[in-house]
């Protein structure tokens, strides 16, 4: 067995191509995949902060604008190397020439000796070295000598019969195996080279990654939560917290101590955000900020984050630019460090603490003070002057779709400080949230005709993000909401998960002029027990399509018996644009549900068999009357039970 390196580099080439082709085809086609889905419709919303917004954004990602960065360089590098291996490759020969003596000396296959001595006689007189002129005799040598070695195989039977059998001369010769690296690898001159290189990557480069991975993640959750964050949020959270708890146990969180100075409280730009706070809550919400007596003392950075979570919620403009990059870090980590309260109150099935969090996590987006009316939201309505004539004792106009519902007529009346200009933005911009409407909330099992106990019973909950014109005209006719105990044939099919995920379709980005940077909205919806506040499941929706869908499973009662339950469709990104539900659980007893008999093909057995023997004896054991056919007085029960649900107005409503 014998290794030889590739001398030439030939082989490599096809190596290289593989490798290089390996990573470069799966990783462009994903980033042009990418940038065909990036292409959806943006936020062009004419409003101040948006615009505002969308200059800083473009500023923090020069790069991506351009399309030149280290990534797309390094990419396109490795492109140039490929098509110049694939050119190496396809302009050099791989196959190597046998050596052949039939073609040397320019006979045929088979020839006789005399054929053969006839033609090395014939090339002799021209290929002699002594025929040659001088400038010649080198390479006249050298075709002499392959003539000669071939007259000498084929002249000789032996030698002859070994090369057409082995197709050496030599007789059989060793496997010979390729190893396509190149030689220059393994010289000697290269070694310090090669082990330089070999030990940069390997014994520094490597180590290093893994050391730096590992520092971090041993810290963190799959969720990039610091684990002792959440065993904070963990020991002080309970079942009765409010907004206000919440958002205090979240600027306790760890990663805030690195962001947030020691001595920041004690600062002037800190102490002056502090009073604005103080002033504009009070004439706001009429609440008092004052410091957390839980955090404050053993945590300081707690104080100073919280100051800067409520400036942003109140919308108070900071001019002071390291104060502002500090609350935009807040800001950014406060989004997600959320969560981690959301799975606490999730696993330890707490339905209100649950609710509450979604709610914080809405305010955080839309930059609202969670004791604001949702219309905030809109521009301009977040004056006060605004607010007095949009909620009075006469009229209530709270949430977005409340406004939408208005007449032109009924707007100018109300706004008659605002011009004919602002009443289009603020159209505008009530456009863009989500008029969300429940169309389905029913319980079901699948295959059953009714819901017994202990079966694994399957909520199905649609709803659609409606136009203003849909929902303007569903008002209108007041028609009925949700279909409930329908037969419909789609609600039977087992689904599998996150089927309602569709890679066509298209996401539009949220409309959170304040939020640092882009975000696509989520649904949450929870089905749960207000009355024991007990969460019983829950589950979230990327809504395509403007139509979303969710299937949530839990077990049933051991008990027959009627309860009641809410259904909750909560967005993770819009305030006052939820939706809610009861409806009724009718569990049944065992018999509501029997077994169906069904006739199989199997024929009765022979009576003279031993079989037919035992089947009659067992039916001579069967009393009278056993088996009383009832199926005629069995009443026609809807599948799924009886679930009447109720529609809530108010989808602000918080328990």
């Amino acid at each position: 067995m014998k290794y030889s390196y590739d001398e030439d580099g030939l082989i490599f080439n096809y190596f290289l191509i593989a490798i290089l082709m390996l990573f470069l085809v799966p990783y462009t086609l994903s980033k042009s995949l990418a940038l065909t889905s990036s292409k959806k419709p943006v936020n062009n919303c004419r409003c101040e902060p948006c615009q505002t917004k969308r200059k800083t954004l473009a500023k923090l990602k020069p790069k991506s604008s351009n399309g030149l960065s280290t990534t797309t360089i390094l990419v396109s590098l490795a492109w140039v190397l490929l098509a110049y291996s694939v050119y190496q490759a396809s302009t050099r020969s791989l196959t190597e020439e046998l050596w052949d003596p039939y073609a040397i000396l320019g006979v045929d296959s088979g020839s006789t000796v005399a054929q053969v001595k006839s033609a090395f006689r014939k090339m002799a007189r021209t290929h002699h070295p002594d025929k040659v002129a001088e400038a010649d005799k080198e390479k006249a040598t050298l075709k002499y000598t392959e003539m000669n070695k071939a007259y000498k195989v084929l002249t000789n039977e032996d030698a002859r019969k070994i090369w057409e059998e082995f197709g050496n001369a030599d007789g059989k010769q060793a496997a010979e195996y390729g190893i396509a690296l190149p030689s220059w690898l393994v010289e000697k001159k290269n070694s310090f080279f090669v082990l330089g290189i070999y030990a940069l990557i390997f014994g520094v480069g490597l180590p290093m990654w893994v050391a730096r991975w590992w520092g971090g993640s041993k810290n963190f959750t799959k969720d990039k939560i610091m684990h002792e964050t959440m065993n904070r949020f963990y020991m002080e959270s309970n079942d009765k917290m409010t907004m206000k708890q919440i958002a205090e146990l979240l600027c306790a969180a760890e990663e805030f101590r690195h962001i947030i100075p020691v001595t920041a409280a004690d600062s002037n730009p800190y102490s002056k955000l502090t009073e604005k706070v103080k002033s504009e809550l009070l004439k706001k919400t009429g609440e008092k900020f004052d410091k957390s007596k839980k955090f404050h003392v053993h945590l300081p950075y707690h104080f100073p984050t919280l100051t800067l979570l409520y400036a942003y919620l109140l919308r108070i403009k900071i001019d002071d630019l390291n104060l502002k990059a500090q609350q935009t870090l807040v800001i950014e980590k406060a989004s997600r460090l959320i969560s981690g309260i959301l799975q606490i109150a999730i696993s330890r099935n707490w339905l209100n603490v649950s609710l509450f969090t979604i709610d914080l996590g809405q305010c955080i987006t839309q930059a609202l003070h969670y004791s604001q009316p949702p219309i905030c939201q809109l521009p301009f309505l977040d004056n006060p002057d605004c607010l007095k004539y949009l909620i009075t004792k006469k009229r209530s106009v709270k949430l977005t779709r409340d406004y939408v519902l208005l007449s032109e007529t009924e707007k100018t009346s109300i706004l008659k400080e605002l011009e004919k200009e602002n009443f289009k933005l603020i159209d505008e911009v009530a456009e863009q949230y989500p008029l969300l409407r429940l169309t389905k909330a029913k319980f079901t099992v699948f295959g059953e005709k009714a819901i017994i106990p202990q079966s694994i019973v399957t909520l199905i909950v649609k709803f659609k993000l409606e136009s203003k014109d849909e929902f303007i005209t569903f008002e209108k006719n007041n028609s009925e909401v949700f279909l409930n105990n329908s037969d419909d044939p789609a609600d039977e099919e087992e689904k599998p998960k996150h089927w309602w995920k569709t890679d066509n379709d298209q996401i539009v980005p949220v409309h959170a002029p304040y939020f640092p940077d882009e975000k696509k909205p989520i649904w949450w919806v929870i089905l749960g027990n207000s009355k024991d506040n007990r969460l019983i499941t829950v589950t979230k929706v990327v809504v395509n399509n403007q139509e979303g869908e969710a299937r949530l499973q839990f077990q049933a009662p051991g008990q027959p018996g009627k309860m009641k339950f809410h259904v909750y469709v909560k967005s993770d990104s819009y305030v006052g644009c939820d939706g809610h539900v009861e409806i009724e659980l009718h569990v049944q007893g065992f018999d509501a549900s029997p077994l169906d008999d069904f006739e199989d093909d199997i024929s009765e057995p022979d009576i003279d068999t031993l079989a037919g023997q035992m089947q009659a004896m067992k039916d001579m054991k069967s009393p009278k009357g056993e088996f009383d056919d009832s199926s005629d007085e069995e009443e026609d029960e809807p599948r799924g039970g009886h679930n009447e649900p109720h529609d809530h107005s108010d989808p602000n409503h918080h328990h």
